[in-house]
């Protein structure tokens, strides 16, 4: 998959090396194919560094929280990636404490029978262990990353979305990710322009260590993308919460 380069783009790149004195164009560096080569091979590396576990929370994003604390009659709440694939998206709403069991589809095991759900209150539907139901399709519409919802939110509900992303839409993009790209691509491109022991040479070099030291601490899983941090999953309570929703994940490799 090329992730749209993860919205890195032709302009980003020459913005690197753009200076008080010097304003880069693409026939610089070959011209636009050659920088498209630089770019596609970044997205390559980075993708490759990528630990799998963050990959697919990129790609399908399970049980993300997209309202954390809503207010009374809402009913806009926003995917954390996006696009989402038409079809693909799976929402859940309820108070807090609705959400001490894991959410459930409407596909799952405990529905087979038929008539095993009941209503915990205005739009929580649950199964008879306590799981909070997913919302039926008729119930929200979602374009792009925004979700609208039928019915309005009670004061302090929680909504979560399970959904997954169109890595190859245009509009994909993860910005943290597109810098490091265009860094990347930046460093390949300048090392076969500018001479050594030059200011612009070290310069190149430079991005080069930022480049490799970047790759390294993801693929060791000391680096988060950024967007990838910032979001909050559904995560089973532990005994002593006394069935509250947690908020932290904790990444693996």
């Amino acid at each position: 998959m090329s992730y749209n380069r993860f919205g890195a783009t032709e302009a980003m790149v020459l913005r690197v090396f753009a200076t008080g004195g010097y304003a880069p164009t693409a026939a610089d560096f070959g011209g636009s194919a050659s920088i498209a080569d630089e770019l596609d091979g970044a997205t390559y590396a980075a993708a490759q560094a990528l630990p799998l576990t963050f990959l697919n929370q990129i790609e399908h994003p399970d049980l993300e929280r997209i309202v954390t604390r809503a207010a009374a009659g809402q009913v806009a709440a926003t995917l954390g990636f996006g696009p989402a694939v038409a079809g693909t998206v799976h929402i859940w709403t309820g108070p807090p404490q609705a959400f001490a069991s894991k959410p459930v589809l409407l596909t799952d095991p405990w529905n087979r029978g038929g008539g095993w759900a009941f209503n915990t209150g205005p739009g929580v539907q649950a199964t008879p262990t306590g799981a909070v139901v997913e919302l039926a399709e008729d119930k929200f519409a979602v374009t792009g990353q925004a979700v609208t919802l039928v019915d309005a939110l009670n004061r302090s509900d929680l909504v979560f979305a399970s959904y997954d992303v169109d890595v190859e839409d245009a509009t994909f993009g993860l910005p943290s990710v597109a810098d490091m790209v265009a860094k990347g691509a930046a460093y390949v491109l300048g090392s076969k322009v500018f001479p050594q022991a030059t200011s612009e040479w070290a310069y190149v070099a430079r991005l080069g260590e930022e480049w490799a030291s970047y790759l390294g601490e993801v693929a060791a899983g000391k680096l988060v993308p950024a967007e990838l941090r910032a979001k909050q999953w559904w995560q089973e309570p532990d005994k002593a919460q006394d069935g509250t929703i947690g908020s932290v994940r904790r990444y693996r490799t």
